[in-house]
């Protein structure tokens, strides 16, 4: 509680006390991991008692990315010592005094760092209640510490969960000199703790090693996403931000990726998770190469890592697994921590590390440990009732109904079932403010009514900076196109503007190309459609729906004196994410209707297949890391043509 002057009187400091809210006289008191009365049925502590114990690990041989030396281009090995908290079931006998954590994160520069303890439920070194129970390794976010995810790490093990937590022991984020090293370190320590713990903690009998997940939070998301399967992309940021391409063998197709990933994998959980935006991380087609159940939650105001481009694209993108996205609305990025303790409540700098502007943060948690909860309870206990909390009756939680004429007592939970469409779980009008949607492996996103499906939004402050350009040509397409923007070859013209977005329909392109075509004036539009129409990634689609949608943007850009060059849909043998549906045959068919389209109606086109594709109508394997996406190479490859086409096309009167 802020302290009170010492001159005030005591009729003064009753009145303050008297009308501060309750939940703020004992926040400081008060475990993180026990909600109140207003939280979801799932959030509340489970049956076990809680015991903690602190594990000391040591990975050998591992490069020190911060001792990179540039003149040699190499980085020293070092033994990485590596500190896990362990939270598990255990037998308490009463009475034992309860851990408290302690830690520090950076404070506002110049200042030193802001120290801070955390009052838990949990009793040091006690013993083990019972054994095999599934294990789940959690990563902390960037400059944080498990003491602030006591919330959850507490609570999952109350209810039958061992819990990892690790100590990364990043470099302050103040200096951003030491950023390479979580972006190389992050999965690596992930996957070392989960092959190590599998192994030592089985052999106790204390653990079930078939039964992992993951639980992430922001660049711990980025290490949870990768070490669950996400193939980072060889080309992206992620990779250039490290010197000496150190993280370069453990992307995609690496020698070491292996080494990136864990193994009996069930579940994963990526809270405010990094990787997207300007960081790209697993490039436009990474995610997709993950098939363990996950769950991503995000508020639809995280400036911090971006939610267009993170959780909301990581949704869209991770098609091989069956997927959750809850949003909580307004929310920012600080969704992951504690409360802030009530040392971290004198500056603003330490209680955002906490703190959401507009949520409060025990709501946030109770929200999230409810979720969690039912999440993992389905996939690593295999508990069928706990699809019914995730398979909510309307995704926008502020649809949901509850007919003044049931007699539930006023605390009840929804059902969620007959008239009852609030969120099983959640308590008359206490659920507010969230989205929940989800998809199966290999389907598209299901969107709610109101959400943005052909994600108008992507470029949209882009496209509000560009400067007039009467030379410009926009490049509409898919993922294909989104990998090529950030190609060097690209980026020397500064006439070319990319407005790829990955996972795309030429029907979903049809309904942004006035926001991120027409509206930017170029003088040329280049279009590649199809492959994800040839997919099916929002289902089956006949050829004449795809020949209708690219002959719309066909006119609409020429309604608007904009001159076009259509571009043969990519060779591929197969799609790694809907494998089976052979569509060489499809695209070649496509790929002759586009020809003849664009010759009578005496537009450009431009075929790719010469330079990309085999004698069988696959891509050739050394132009492409997957049989569809090109690598630098490929690009490379396409780039004569393009330009000539461009050429041709504009010399067109």
């Amino acid at each position: 509680m802020p302290s009170i002057r010492s001159g005030a009187s005591a009729s003064a400091l009753l009145v303050a006390v008297l009308f501060l809210p309750a939940g703020l006289l004992c926040a400081a008191d008060a475990p993180p991991s026990r909600f109140g009365p207003d939280a979801p049925e799932l959030a509340h502590l489970g049956e076990f008692a809680v015991g903690v114990r602190t594990l000391h690990l040591v990975e050998p041989a591992q490069a020190d990315v911060l001792a990179f030396d540039a003149a040699r281009g190499t980085a020293p090995l070092h033994d990485r010592a590596l500190t896990v908290d362990l939270w598990y079931p255990a037998r308490t006998r009463g009475g034992e005094r309860p851990a408290s954590y302690t830690a520090a994160f950076p404070a506002e520069p110049p200042a030193p760092p802001a120290s801070f303890t955390v009052p838990g439920i949990a009793v040091r070194d006690a013993k083990p209640a019972g054994g095999d129970y599934p294990l789940v390794i959690v990563s902390h976010g960037y400059s944080n510490d498990p003491a602030a995810m006591t919330w959850l790490t507490e609570n999952l093990a109350s209810k039958g969960y061992v819990i990892a937590a690790i100590r990364h022991a990043d470099p302050s984020i103040t200096d951003a000199a030491g950023f390479p090293e979580p972006l190389l370190r992050r999965p690596l320590d992930i996957a070392f703790v989960a092959k190590d713990l599998q192994a030592s903690l089985a052999a106790e009998h204390l653990i079930d090693p078939t039964r992992t997940a993951l639980v992430g939070y922001s660049i711990g998301g980025y290490g949870v996403l990768t070490a669950g399967g996400a193939g980072l992309d060889p080309g992206g940021n992620a990779v250039k931000l490290v010197p000496g391409k150190l993280l370069l063998p453990y992307t995609a197709g690496g020698a070491n990726r292996d080494d990136v990933t864990v193994k009996n994998l069930r579940a994963i959980v990526a809270i405010s998770p990094a990787g997207g935006g300007a960081l790209a991380a697993w490039g436009a087609e990474g995610l997709r190469t993950i098939q363990a159940p996950l769950l991503l939650i995000a508020g639809n105001q995280d400036h911090t890592v971006d939610y267009q481009s993170g959780a909301r694209a990581f949704f869209t993108q991770a098609v091989g697994a069956h997927r959750y996205l809850l949003t909580l609305k307004e929310a920012g990025h600080s969704i992951g921590l504690n409360p802030a303790p009530e040392a971290m409540r004198q500056h603003l700098w330490d209680q955002d590390w906490f703190e959401d502007p507009v949520w409060s943060k025990e709501r946030v948690n109770a929200i999230n440990a409810h979720f969690i909860t039912a999440f993992l309870d389905l996939y690593l206990k295999d508990d069928g009732a706990r699809a019914a909390y995730l398979n909510v009756a309307v995704p926008e939680s502020d649809d949901g109904v509850w007919p003044a004429a049931d007699t539930a007592p006023y605390a009840a939970y929804s059902s969620g079932t007959g008239s009852i469409t609030v969120w099983k779980g959640f308590q008359r009008k206490h659920a507010e403010g969230l989205e929940l949607l989800q998809a199966q492996p290999g389907a598209a996103a299901v969107a709610a009514p109101n959400a943005d499906w052909a994600l108008l939004s992507r470029y949209r402050e882009a496209n509000s900076s560009l400067q007039p350009d009467a030379s410009r040509i926009v490049f509409m397409g898919d993922s294909i196109t989104e990998a090529w923007a950030r190609e060097p070859t690209f980026n020397a013209n500064p006439h070319f503007v990319g407005r790829g977005i990955s996972g795309q329909t030429a029907q979903q392109m049809l309904v942004r190309f006035r926001a991120d075509v027409i509206d930017l004036k170029p003088a040329l539009v280049h279009v590649m459609a199809g492959t994800n129409d040839v997919a099916g990634n929002n289902g089956p689609e006949s050829d004449a729906d795809i020949e209708a949608a690219i002959s719309s943007m066909v006119e609409l850009a020429r309604a608007n004196q904009i001159k076009v060059v259509l571009a043969s849909i990519p060779p591929a043998a197969d799609f790694n994410w809907r494998p089976g549906l052979k569509p060489i045959p499809r695209i070649r068919r496509l790929n002759a209707w586009l020809k003849a389209y664009a010759d009578q109606v005496g537009i450009g086109y431009v075929d790719y297949w010469p330079a990309l594709a085999a004698a069988d109508g696959s891509m050739k394997s050394d132009l492409s890391p997957d049989g569809v996406h090109p690598n630098s190479a490929g690009y490379q490859a396409m780039q004569p043509l393009t330009l000539a086409a461009i050429q041709s096309a504009l010399a067109n009167k």
